[in-house]
C-alpha cells in the first residue's frame, strides 16, 4: 500500500492495541515490488507481538503487517499533530487510553469486538472502555501484591491470610504500629496512592459522561454549599472556602451521603 495524496495527510484514527507500557526504535519493513497485499502498521513494545503478528498473517494471508517498535507518548502526538505516517494500531497503557478517546483519535470497535467480552476480567474489560464504547483489546494487566516479613507479623501476633478485607488490613496495621513498624512504606509515589483509594472504594475523580470534563471529589465528608448553578448546569459548590465545579453527570457519581449533602444544598435540583 503507497501512502500518498491528501488521505494520508489527514489524521486518521488509530485503533488502540489494549495496553501495555511506553515504546521507541523505529524499524521499518521494505516490501517486494510484486507484494500487492494490503499493509497495516503496529507500533508495540510487546516481545510476544512477532509471533502475534505471524499467527495473523497465516490465518490472513493478504494482509502484511509491518511491526514497530515505537516508544513514547511525544512521537505518538508528533505523528498525530504531523497528520501522516501514523500507525493502524498502537499499544498504549491503559491510564493514556482515556485522552486519546476523547480527542477522536482512536477507532470505535465495540461492535467488532462484543464476543471478546468473557476472555477478560471485568476490570480489565472496563479499562479499554469510555462511556460504554470499545476502543482496544487488553494484552496484559498490573495487580498489586503486597509482601511481608512473616517474622515480624508472627512479632505483632498478625496472620497474614486472615487479612480479607480493609477493617482486617486496618487491625493488622494498628498491632504492627505497637511494635514500632508500618504495614507498609508509602514513598510518595502518586500511582501507590491512587491505586490504594481506588481499593478502598473511594473515588477521587469525577468526569463527565464523555470524558472531556474532569473534577476531584477529595471533600468528601465537608459540608458542602451551592454557591452558583449555571445555565448550562455546572454547580459551583463551596467547601467551607474551597470551590469544586460539577457537572450534572458528576453529581450523579457522587457517594450517596456526600450527594444528599449536596443535593439539599441547592435545592434537590439533581
Amino acid at each position: 500500500m503507497t501512502r500518498d495524496g491528501g488521505a494520508w495527510r489527514r489524521i486518521r484514527r488509530i485503533a488502540a492495541a489494549g495496553l501495555g507500557a511506553a515504546l521507541l526504535t523505529l524499524a521499518s519493513g521494505c516490501a517486494a515490488a510484486a507484494d500487492t497485499r494490503t499493509v497495516i502498521t503496529v507500533w508495540s513494545w510487546e516481545p510476544s507481538m512477532r509471533a502475534v503478528i505471524e499467527d495473523f498473517e497465516r490465518a490472513n494471508p493478504d494482509i502484511r503487517v509491518e511491526l514497530y517498535a515505537t516508544s513514547g507518548y511525544t512521537n505518538l502526538n508528533r505523528f498525530i499533530q504531523d497528520g501522516y505516517n501514523l500507525p493502524d494500531v498502537v499499544q498504549l497503557e491503559y491510564y493514556a487510553l482515556g485522552q486519546y478517546a476523547v480527542s477522536g483519535q482512536l477507532l470505535d470497535i465495540t461492535d467488532r469486538v462484543a464476543d471478546y467480552a468473557g476472555q477478560y476480567t471485568p476490570g480489565t474489560w472496563s479499562s479499554v472502555q469510555l462511556n460504554g464504547t470499545v476502543y482496544g483489546l487488553p494484552m496484559d494487566s498490573g495487580p498489586m501484591a503486597f509482601f511481608y516479613n512473616e517474622d515480624v507479623f508472627r512479632q505483632a501476633g498478625v496472620d497474614a491470610a486472615s487479612i480479607r478485607t480493609w477493617d482486617d488490613y486496618y487491625e493488622a496495621a494498628r498491632k504492627l504500629k505497637e511494635i514500632g513498624v508500618y504495614i507498609t512504606a508509602d514513598a510518595g509515589d502518586a500511582s501507590f496512592f491512587n491505586a490504594m483509594v481506588w481499593l478502598a472504594g473511594g473515588r477521587p475523580f469525577l468526569t463527565s459522561a464523555d470524558g472531556k470534563e474532569v473534577g476531584m471529589g477529595i471533600f468528601n465528608g465537608d459540608i458542602g454549599r451551592v454557591q452558583a448553578i449555571d445555565p448550562g448546569g455546572l454547580v459551583t459548590v463551596d467547601f467551607e472556602g474551597h470551590l469544586a465545579q460539577y457537572t450534572p453527570d458528576m453529581m450523579n457519581q457522587l457517594e450517596p451521603a456526600y450527594a444528599i449533602t449536596v443535593h439539599k444544598a441547592q435545592g434537590s435540583e439533581y
